[in-house]
């Protein structure tokens, strides 16, 4: 039945004891939210607690999958969360992914480029067949060209562009590499064919390129563009991530009941992270190796107070926001500087807890 403007569906009941099943009745029905006292009762430990909440909030959030293969294994760590600019960065790799087109991906840090490449080509048509995949490092732009290109010295030598023919190829860039050469692959793709290095012989070339590379690099000319946001411009996420790193943790290292105290939790959900995801999995990692049990405490952490926008000190992101604000004049670019978030995150979390940018008290 329609429901009046502005009225909220919630879902409460027994049968509802973990965030799969929450998961799960969002597929069959539009609801809001989930009512869930005596689930959250029964979880034990404080840290377990808001671990099960956050996963419980995010189930609405993320919005139902599309398709068959996207359930919550499907993405990596890198695309965890709730917040808008996750969800819209997951909703274009979803779409895109089904259509055919080659893609630049921008993923901050260095760790998350392959999988999140990978995940857009299993997410594609290309998926049955294995991707070619080239990293590209800091190496002189010459010897991968030749790699990709092939060459005619004295004998012919195929390259991937060739070889990868009706596939997917990725190529994973390290900072610096030459953007020159990823611009000509991605020119030679556009194009159709190319040239052996040393040949005037034209080969056919029908493959699809994804591109991934860190932040802070320009996009690719005639790449559709990919952008990964921050985790530090998303904040709310942190806790998803955070979740999701301690149950890849569990497995890798064997540990299968690792867990954060509940001051571990809040240390790491109050932290900036400037390294962004690849700072926050070798802190937990780190710190799981150096405890003596199953329990990481802020003893195991560390002093993680070296990058922080003073953002802790708040009773919520909101007085942050607004402290923030105050401090410079209400002048937008000056504001999203000082707190170290995109204009458009600043944007975002003013639109999102009705700030007014135009007032000055």
């Amino acid at each position: 039945a329609a429901r009046s403007t502005g009225a909220l569906c919630l879902v409460e009941g027994g049968p509802i004891i973990s965030p799969q099943h929450l998961k799960n009745l969002c597929r069959l029905v539009n609801v809001d939210g989930y009512v869930g006292g005596s689930t959250i009762d029964r979880v034990p430990l404080e840290t377990a607690i808001e671990e099960i909440t956050a996963s419980f909030k995010n189930i609405r959030s993320t919005g139902a999958p599309t398709g068959a293969d996207a359930d919550d294994t499907t993405f990596p760590v890198q695309l965890a969360g709730g917040s808008e600019g996750i969800r819209d960065a997951r909703q274009s790799i979803l779409i895109l992914a089904a259509g055919k087109g080659s893609v630049h991906i921008c993923v901050p840090g260095l760790a998350g480029t392959g999988p999140v490449a990978e995940i857009f080509h299993k997410l594609s048509p290309q998926r049955t067949r294995e991707p070619i995949i080239l990293n590209l490092g800091l190496q002189d732009a010459e010897a991968p060209r030749r790699e990709l290109f092939g060459t005619f010295d004295t004998r012919r030598k195929i390259g991937l562009l060739e070889i990868a023919s009706g596939r997917t190829l990725i190529i994973d860039c390290a900072p610096g590499t030459a953007p020159d050469l990823v611009r000509e692959v991605a020119e030679t793709v556009r194009r159709g064919y190319a040239r052996p290095i040393g040949s005037e012989r034209i080969y056919p070339v029908n493959v699809r390129l994804i591109v991934a590379s860190a932040k802070d690099v320009s996009p690719v000319p005639g790449l559709t563009f990919i952008s990964i946001p921050k985790l530090a411009d998303r904040s709310e996420d942190v806790g998803s991530v955070l979740g999701q790193v301690l149950r890849k943790l569990r497995s890798l290292l064997r540990k299968p009941m690792l867990r954060l105290d509940a001051a571990a939790w809040r240390m790491l959900v109050n932290h900036d992270w400037p390294g962004d995801i690849d700072e926050l999995w070798r802190v937990v990692e780190t710190a799981a190796l150096a405890a003596q049990g199953d329990v990481v405490t802020p003893v195991e952490l560390g002093n993680l107070s070296g990058h922080s926008s003073g953002r802790r000190i708040f009773a919520s992101e909101k007085e942050w926001i607004l402290d923030g604000l105050r401090r410079n004049s209400f002048h937008r670019g000056r504001t999203a500087e000082w707190l170290g978030i995109s204009r458009k995150t600043l944007y975002n979390k003013v639109r999102r807890y009705a700030l007014d940018l135009d007032s000055s008290t």
